[in-house]
């Protein structure tokens, strides 16, 4: 009976031993199986960005030959492709955030811009001398990130290098002549200017800021906020109901709103004495040479685009929005924000003159490009074309209760 026991507790224990050897052997098989399965999956990531890199640094630069034709159509939208294919192989990378952001901004850039080049050929624009050079910068980055890649791969290939080191393998490709670069795209970058006023004017205290705005508008306000925003500014609370910012830097008066009447009470100024109300609020606000465009009226109130108006053009991306009580013309709404952000000196060219009945207007498109272009009124219909090339860019309808000034 014992011999019985001492012969099952031996095989037991030979059994539990050949068990945990194999399954050792198992688990080891199965680590080295992970290992060599993400090994592949990042050299066929590394293989896919250096071939989409290489492919893109050679059609962008073929770019610059031509922009006719089908072939420019197929180039273009093989970059486009290239540049997703590159985006998603440097995803499976083991980068640091940092590198792919750097890297996914070129890559995406150089796509869009593409994507851009296109679209501005089937309107009929032909690349220009500053699109070609873009394309080189694009292109001169494209390659330096592929020759970086190259030689990163042939360390890791030799064992010098594991891909944990990747990133910093890769660190040093000068991106900075794609830094800059502005078209009308979706990573377009705003188009260059010094900065607002608001940023570069002394720091003012709270109390400095307060005591401005209340005498700007004759009435208390309390401090409520600070922010940090595009514009650095402190929020006050109006003892008459609303709310206004005044920037930290310079204490400029950036926005206002305040409650309306339900009705207007007593007599109502009309627009045109609005307008003169309107331009005089701008010289309270330190908003020089602003031109009042276009008034809308309500039952209550008269909305105005206000315009800053310079060497003959009107600048519509610093424009400025107000609107004011139509029975006492007090202000209840300003919003400068946009004048402070983008207002700066220009050096801005017309190639040749505006047309009889058109005014020269500088636009913003959404990509944040801003082009010159000739504003003409047609059946209430404003029309911005283009100065360089006459392509409609933006039409606006005025509202049946909407004035154009024109002086």
């Amino acid at each position: 009976m014992k011999k019985s026991i001492f012969i099952r507790t031996v095989t037991f224990c030979i059994a539990a031993a050949a068990l945990s050897f194999s399954s050792a052997v198992y688990s080891s098989r199965k680590a080295a199986s992970l290992e060599y399965a993400a090994k592949t999956y990042r050299d066929a990531a590394l293989y896919e960005l250096i071939s989409a890199t290489a492919r893109m640094k050679e059609d962008i630069s073929a770019l610059k030959y031509g922009a006719d034709g089908p072939s420019f159509a197929e180039t273009t939208s093989r970059i486009l492709a290239d540049s997703i294919s590159a985006e998603s192989s440097a995803s499976r990378l083991p980068l640091s955030e940092s590198h792919l952001l750097e890297y996914d901004r070129l890559l995406n850039r150089a796509g869009d811009f593409c994507l851009y080049l296109l679209k501005s050929s089937s309107d009929g624009s032909e690349i220009g001398a500053g699109d070609i050079e873009t394309l080189e910068r694009i292109a001169d980055a494209t390659g330096a990130l592929n020759r970086k890649l190259l030689s990163s791969k042939a360390l890791i290939d030799s064992g010098e290098l594991s891909f944990e080191g990747l990133g910093d393998s890769l660190a040093g490709v000068d991106l900075s002549q794609v830094s800059t670069i502005v078209y009308d795209g979706k990573y377009t970058d705003k188009t260059p200017g010094g900065k607002s006023e608001p940023a570069e004017s002394p720091s003012v205290t709270v109390k400095e800021a307060q005591k401005t705005l209340e005498e700007y508008l004759g009435e208390k306000a309390s401090y409520l906020y600070s922010s940090d925003g595009d514009i650095p500014a402190f929020g006050f609370s109006l003892n008459n109901g609303g709310i206004a910012e005044v920037s930290r830097g310079g204490g400029l008066i950036i926005t206002i709103s305040r409650e309306s009447e339900s009705k207007a009470s007593g007599s109502r100024i009309d627009v045109k004495y609005a307008k003169t109300l309107f331009l005089k609020e701008c010289e309270k606000l330190s908003l020089p040479d602003m031109k009042c465009r276009r008034v809308t009226e309500s039952e209550n109130s008269f909305t105005a685009v206000l315009v800053p108006f310079e060497n003959g053009i009107y600048l519509y991306p610093d424009a400025v929005k107000m609107s004011i009580s139509a029975s006492d013309g007090k202000v209840l709404f300003l919003n400068a924000a946009d004048y402070f952000k983008n207002h700066v000196k220009r050096d801005l060219t017309l190639a040749k003159a505006a047309p009889d009945g058109a005014a020269a207007a500088l636009l913003q498109t959404d990509g944040k490009k801003e082009i010159l272009c000739f504003e003409t009124l047609s059946d209430d219909v404003l029309i911005y074309s283009g100065a360089d090339n006459g392509l409609c860019k933006k039409t606006i309808r005025l509202k049946e209760n909407e004035t154009l000034f024109d002086d």
